[in-house]
């Protein structure tokens, strides 16, 4: 493959790049014989074209006839970040709906092998890279169900090795433990040497359409993954490191996935992260979708963060806040008066809420979530700044006006 894809997520984070990649095409071996594939059930009201994104990026089309579907066939999905699934129908008009993904762990079947090598630029979504990337996996599968699995990554500023063994229960579902060593290099600060280690475990039970995952992580005071490294530099070209930068201590996340028959799919996951400045930081996620015959319908709370320290006495009260967002989601397709799509990266805000609730991305699309039924929406990107008038009709539809600033 030659342009822009994601590496694989199996050993080492995903990462979006532009370059070059071989890897072992999973759709022409059966099912039966591949590692796990996320699953995405839906109704199409015609002849549609279903397009999958993950933050930002489409990772996989396919068409589908009138009526449900199934797709179990994605390869390229990120661990830990939610699928956001477009139903394009014949008429125009798209449904939109989530759903929740976190990679399992790790286990294929006796004689397979998968593996991947790629180099190129790294390309985030939210500013321009020119950081050199490489990076090689391998996974075999092995008898006694066991599956032996490694790689290794290197940039200028970024070297590691990673290896692991995976083990299949059966009925019990699968676990893999991996562990990663990587050294890194900062201005002022010279070579630093860290490890990381991981738990996963994963299952799937087809008698109640319930699939549950896990993982632990634990990480040494001077670990980092490539991209946090690579996004500590930002558009910076002196190269220092960035002093907004928190590195992980421990992280901890949990995600059941319900299938409820003819009241749709429901979701939850938990995610605890400690970093090694003793600071924490908690993300709960509740999210419930349902398709109709001609549209469907999703919802979702989520508590994005708590983060604090108290040291309580007898009889004391203790404040916590909280910074939750609860609204609709939508695709914003924005032009200006001459035409001219939205740059790549432009970040979306809501007056009433913090942090950015929207990016546009490469095909000049916005995925926007915590909508109120109608507001307003600034739009913010390097060269110029917009405010845009809305107001919902429908799951599926947004009725836009924008005024230049």
């Amino acid at each position: 493959m030659i342009g822009q894809c994601d590496t694989s997520g199996d050993v080492f984070d995903s990462l979006p790049l532009t370059g070059l990649m071989i890897a072992t095409d999973e759709n022409m071996v059966p099912f039966s014989q591949r590692q796990f594939s996320p699953l995405v059930r839906g109704i199409a009201r015609s002849s549609a074209r279903v397009e999958i994104k993950q933050n930002g990026y489409s990772i996989y089309t396919t068409t589908v006839p009138p009526g449900p579907f199934e797709i179990n066939t994605i390869t390229e999905a990120q661990d830990g970040d939610d699928l956001e699934v477009i139903v394009w129908e014949a008429d125009g008009k798209p449904q939109v709906f989530t759903v929740p993904y976190q990679r399992p762990a790790i286990a294929l079947h006796r004689g397979f092998i998968k593996y991947s090598v790629m180099s190129g630029h790294y390309h985030p979504a939210d500013f321009h890279s020119q950081d050199e990337v490489t990076q090689a996996t391998l996974m075999v599968g092995l008898p006694w169900n066991l599956t032996l699995f490694g790689g290794g990554q290197g940039s200028r500023s970024y070297q590691s090795g990673a290896m692991g063994v995976g083990l299949s229960l059966a009925a019990f579902g699968s676990v893999s433990v991996d562990g990663t060593q990587a050294q890194r290099h900062m201005i002022n600060l010279g070579s630093q040497l860290g490890n990381k280690w991981r738990l996963r475990y994963s299952n799937t039970f087809a008698a109640t359409h319930t699939q549950i995952s896990a993982s632990v992580s634990q990480y040494s005071a001077r670990f980092s993954e490539l991209a946090e490294v690579l996004n500590s530099y930002g558009n910076r070209a002196d190269g220092m490191w960035q002093q907004h930068y928190r590195q992980h201590k421990s992280s901890q996340i949990l995600q059941l996935s319900q299938s409820v028959g003819t009241w749709g799919a429901f979701s939850a996951s938990l995610q605890h992260d400690q970093w090694q400045n003793q600071r924490s930081s908690n993300n709960y996620r509740l999210s419930w979708s349902q398709s109709f015959r001609r549209f469907s319908l999703s919802s979702t709370a989520e508590l994005l963060q708590s983060e604090g320290h108290a040291i309580p006495s007898q009889g004391s009260v203790i404040e916590i806040r909280f910074k939750i967002r609860v609204g609709a989601r939508a695709i914003l397709t924005i032009t200006t008066a001459q035409g001219e799509s939205l740059p790549l990266g432009a970040q979306f805000y809501l007056s009433d809420q913090q942090g950015s609730v929207g990016m546009v991305g490469d095909s000049g699309e916005a995925y926007v979530s915590g909508l109120a039924p109608q507001g307003i929406v600034k739009v913010e990107s390097p060269n110029r700044n917009f405010v845009i008038h809305y107001k919902l009709r429908i799951v599926c539809q947004l009725q836009v006006s924008t005024l230049c600033l």
